[in-house]
This record gives structure tokens, C-alpha cells and sequence, in this order.
């Protein structure tokens, strides 16, 4: 006998079997869970969002009362500039911060190469007064923060500074920029800045850029920083107290991205990283509608895999601010809430469960309402009425497009087998393949200066120098020490007549094993300014580094006498 069982829809009484009965009573099971957790998801993030978004103006205001305090003595700032490809834009950037309102013996910039395979190298020289970084691996480009990280790892523990500023290549500077940083950073131990758009005219694609960030990350990092929640250290520029680095080691994690992990790491430690207008670069707008969407899919690809390897925070930290923090990452898009409350509009109309039961269509258009005002107000705020009607009508045109081409981004990416490997570490220093780095410099035989080239190959346990000139070579054995092949490519010159124009054969170069032994042998003070102005401050330089205020070696005893060296 087959029983029959009555259910009601909003429809008609309908005869279902009893025998599938329990296969319905699963699918309304299923469907209820999905719909009660988007709703859920959907009134925690709208919410969360406008009360941030209401605060956002608040801290405005703490900002403006931050520019009136007064000036603030100055620390040594190590500026570290991060470049891919960028010499269009990179001596401009060097420009501005040598023309800093700021006493130059406070601030040194050193500027990193990820991988550059352009002229950025060769401008730098032309313009001089940097120390440059190169990061030549097998994957290319290692990374702002994985290559920011390298960089510490090797200057931190040596240099004589109170606080480090990282800025992208492709922006510039005012001439207060690192007065205001100095001050900014009395107040707080780290600090994100703000980008402002350098060009008057932009294309329809960078007015979507920028006016996605004033509308969105810009006015939720004021927010945060009103009510004291932790922002993300992801911004074209960022400081940050040494003594902070000290305590708190920003690390090189292989499934994770620096710059969110280390977001947490500092919340979770009590830490604060605030949002400061004040703190601003300028940058020249110029995407496409493929640039933007790669930057909207990174940066949320970014964020899921934060949230994927920091899912214990929530179950076993008491920190609220940071569980808030952690759940941010996963924040869906406005188009994303748009979606999915059309899907809970679609599931309460067709569909007889409990979801639609308790959750009326009323309150789903009150919070699609909310959704379309938080936007609008948002939008409102960051000046989108000021880029005419034409391009308001573009734009709202063009979103979804971009947010669909954003998704097929992704998809192309997963299908290569990209998703798994974009959070780990793609700064290969630790595996097989050797780290090498190429340095212009000059050979001479007394007469003549030569220039060549030193290739310094850097393997897991021991280090080989290259000398090259044209299609001559002399290379060292593999050693210890940078310093142990360095000795042993000179000595090979030596007896060809020639001598290397570096910081190791220079006589104003200290160089003991104390100061080797921390740095394998690479690192030794320069000691010009010691001499020439009288300074005080240790200037840490590179063994293979060159000027044109290198002399001969002998006169080192004699400096080393004058400074009661011994």
C-alpha cells in the first residue's frame, strides 16, 4: 500500500508519495540552511558596513585635528621603495624624496627590483642616492610584501632607524610627505596613506578605479580608524616603528600574504593600524577594463585565502576586534549582496519552507533598500557627481561587466592551477635554484677606469662571484662568505694588474668579523660621512657597492686612526 501525504504551498495541495517524502524533507533541509545563512551573512555585513561607513566621518575629523598638532622632532626614517617595471615613473618618485623638507642625514631610500627586466636599474644609477636591492628568482615578480620582507630580513637588525616606510614605484611624493610621516608616527605605531589621482582626465576605467576606492576602501579605513578596529596593511604606502618590527617579526609565510597576516598578527597583539589622509601619494591613473578586474580578483582571492588559513580565529581568540577583522575578509561585493538577496527574493516567492516563513519580503527589500542607500551614499561621498552624468551612465554600465570579467579571471586562473599556489611564497630564495644578482662597477688599472659587471650567486649553504667584462670572465669558488669570494675574484684581478672599485677595496670601509658574521659577509660601515661632516650615524653599505668617493685601501689606517678606530 503506498501512503500519501498532504503538504501546502503557496500554490495548491499537492500529493507527494510517501516513499519521497524524505527526499523532500532533505531538499528543504538543505535549501533552509543556505537561504538562513546568507540572510544571516547578508544582515551581519550590510549592518557592520554602515556602521563603519557612519563613522567614516568621524574620523575625517580626527585627522584634520591631527594636522593641527605641532611639529615633532625627527626620527631616522629607512624609506624602501618597491619596483616592477617602472621606470617611467620611479625617477620621478626618487625626485620627490630627495627634495624632502627633511634633514637628509635623517632618511636613506633604498629601492628594491622585483625582477625588473626594463632601464629601472640604469635611471637609478644616472640619478644616484639610493641603495639598490635587486631580487632576480625563477618566479617573477616575487611580490611587494614577500619582497619587502626579504629586504628586512637582511637591514633591520643593522640599521640605525626609528621607523621604515614602504612606497609603491609608481606614485610621488610632496615635499612634507616624510615630515608628516614623522609625525603621524608619533601618534601611532603604524600607519597606512592615502593615493590621490594625478591625472586631471582620466579613462572611464581608472574613474572606476579610484572612485572604487574613495567609495569603498578609503572611507571604511577612516571608519575602522575612528572605532579602532584594524585596517590592512595593503596600501601604495605604509609606515611602521622599528621598535614594532622588533616586537612583532613581519615574517615570510608560504600559505598566506604577508601584508593580511601580519594585519592580524598586530591586531591580535593589541596594535592598531590606522588610516591617515594626511599620509598621501599621488598617483597617474591609467587602466583598462582586464587591469581592473585583475585587481578586484586579487585582492578578493586575497582576502578568501586569509579567511581559509585564519578560520581557527574565530572558534579559539577571544579578541572580538579580531575575530571582526578576520570575518572582513570575506565581506561580499555590493553586486554580490545584490545576487544573493535576489536569490533569498526568488526562494521566499517559489518556495514553501521555513525560510520563508520567518523572513518576509518586506524585510528583504528593506535590506536590499539598505544595500542600494549604503552605496549611494558612499558613492555620493568620494564625489561621484563631480565626474559628469555621461560617465555616472558609463559606469553603472560597465560594473557588471567588470565584476563578471573579474569572475572569469578567476576561473581562468583555477583552470591553470594558480588558485592553490597564489598564497604561498613566490619568493624562491629558500629552494634549489640560486639567488643572483647582477651590479654595475668599475675595474681599474690606475690609469683607466673600466666599467664591467659582478654576478653574486647566492646558493643555500655558500656564495660564488663573477667578474665580467665583455666576454671575459673570473669566477670565484664557491664560499662561505660573500666577503670569501669577493677576496678571492680581487686577488685573481690583482695579478692581471687590476683593482675592483667596490666599498670592500675602498678605504673609508669598515669592515670586522663582528659586523661579517651578522651579515655573511656582505655588510660593512662606509665611513666618508664620519670623516667629510663629522656624523655620528652608522651607514651600513653592501661589499660591492661603489661611489665616486672611493680611495685607495691603504688610507685606511689612517682613517681608522683619525676616527680612534681599531
Amino acid at each position: 500500500m503506498v501512503k500519501i501525504i498532504y503538504i501546502n504551498s503557496k500554490k495548491s495541495l499537492i500529493k507527494i508519495p510517501w516513499g519521497q517524502c524524505q527526499v523532500m524533507n532533505l531538499v528543504d533541509i538543505i535549501c533552509n540552511f543556505v537561504s538562513i545563512s546568507i540572510f544571516v551573512s547578508l544582515v551581519y555585513y550590510v549592518f557592520n558596513e554602515l556602521y563603519i561607513l557612519n563613522n567614516a566621518h568621524k574620523g575625517k575629523f580626527y585627522d584634520i585635528h591631527k594636522a593641527n598638532a605641532p611639529g615633532r622632532p625627527e626620527q631616522n626614517i629607512n624609506v624602501i621603495v618597491y619596483a616592477h617595471n617602472n621606470e617611467n615613473t620611479i625617477v620621478q618618485l626618487i625626485d620627490s624624496l630627495k627634495k624632502q623638507d627633511y634633514s637628509s642625514d635623517r632618511y636613506i631610500i633604498n629601492v628594491i627590483l622585483d625582477n625588473c627586466c626594463d632601464d629601472s636599474a640604469k635611471y637609478l644609477e644616472i640619478v644616484g642616492g639610493t641603495r639598490i636591492w635587486r631580487i632576480n628568482t625563477s618566479t617573477q615578480p616575487v611580490g611587494k610584501f614577500k619582497a619587502v620582507v626579504w629586504l628586512l630580513e637582511r637591514i633591520m637588525s643593522s640599521e640605525n632607524s626609528n621607523s621604515f616606510v614602504v612606497v609603491d614605484a609608481d606614485t610621488i611624493t610632496e615635499k612634507d610627505f616624510l615630515n608628516k610621516i614623522n609625525s603621524v608616527l608619533f601618534d601611532t605605531p603604524v600607519v597606512i596613506g592615502d593615493v590621490q589621482p594625478l591625472n586631471c582626465s582620466p579613462n572611464i576605467f581608472s574613474k572606476f578605479e579610484y572612485l572604487n576606492y574613495f567609495s569603498g576602501t578609503r572611507l571604511i579605513n577612516l571608519g575602522r580608524t575612528h572605532l579602532k578596529l584594524g585596517n590592512i596593511i595593503d596600501a601604495p604606502v605604509f609606515a611602521i616603528r622599528q621598535e614594532v618590527l622588533e616586537k612583532i617579526k613581519f615574517n615570510r609565510k608560504e600559505q598566506d600574504f604577508e601584508e593580511y597576516f601580519y594585519s592580524l598578527k598586530l591586531l591580535d597583539n593589541g596594535i592598531n593600524v590606522i588610516f591617515s589622509s594626511r599620509v598621501a601619494v599621488y598617483k597617474f591613473f591609467n587602466e583598462n577594463i582586464l587591469d581592473v578586474a585583475k585587481t578586484i580578483y586579487n585582492r578578493r582571492l586575497k582576502r578568501f585565502v586569509t579567511f581559509r588559513n585564519n578560520l581557527p580565529v574565530l572558534f579559539f581568540n577571544s579578541n572580538l576586534r579580531l575575530k571582526e577583522l578576520t570575518l572582513s575578509m570575506i565581506d561580499p561585493g555590493t553586486i554580490t549582496k545584490l545576487l544573493a538577496l535576489s536569490f533569498l527574493v526568488f526562494v521566499s516567492n517559489n518556495y514553501n519552507i521555513l525560510f520563508s516563513n520567518i523572513i518576509s519580503d518586506k524585510i528583504l527589500y528593506i535590506l536590499l533598500g539598505l544595500v542600494l542607500i549604503k552605496s549611494l551614499s558612499a558613492l555620493l561621498t568620494a564625489g561621484i557627481l563631480k565626474v559628469g552624468l555621461k560617465s555616472i551612465f558609463l559606469l553603472g554600465f560597465y560594473t557588471p561587466f567588470i565584476y563578471l570579467f573579474s569572475v572569469l579571471v578567476g576561473f581562468k586562473q583555477e583552470k591553470a592551477g594558480e588558485l592553490e599556489t597564489k598564497g604561498k611564497s613566490n619568493l624562491a630564495l629558500k629552494n634549489n635554484d640560486p639567488e643572483r644578482c647582477f651590479i654595475e662597477t668599475t675595474v681599474t688599472n690606475g690609469k683607466n677606469e673600466i666599467p664591467c659587471k659582478l654576478e653574486i650567486v647566492q646558493y643555500n649553504n655558500n656564495t660564488q662571484v663573477i667578474f665580467m667584462f665583455k666576454d671575459k670572465k673570473l669566477t670565484s669558488g664557491k664560499q662561505p662568505r660573500v666577503d670569501y669570494a669577493m677576496e678571492e675574484v680581487m686577488e685573481k684581478l690583482k695579478k692581471h694588474g687590476f683593482v675592483l672599485k667596490t666599498c670592500l677595496n675602498c678605504g673609508y670601509f669598515r669592515f670586522n668579523e663582528a659586523i661579517a658574521s651578522r651579515h655573511n659577509g656582505a655588510k660593512g660601515y662606509c665611513l666618508y660621512e664620519n670623516i667629510d661632516s663629522g656624523s655620528r650615524i652608522k651607514h651600513l653599505s653592501s661589499i660591492w657597492n661603489s661611489c665616486e668617493n672611493i680611495i685607495p685601501s691603504q688610507a685606511r689606517s689612517a682613517i681608522f686612526q683619525k676616527l680612534s678606530i681599531d
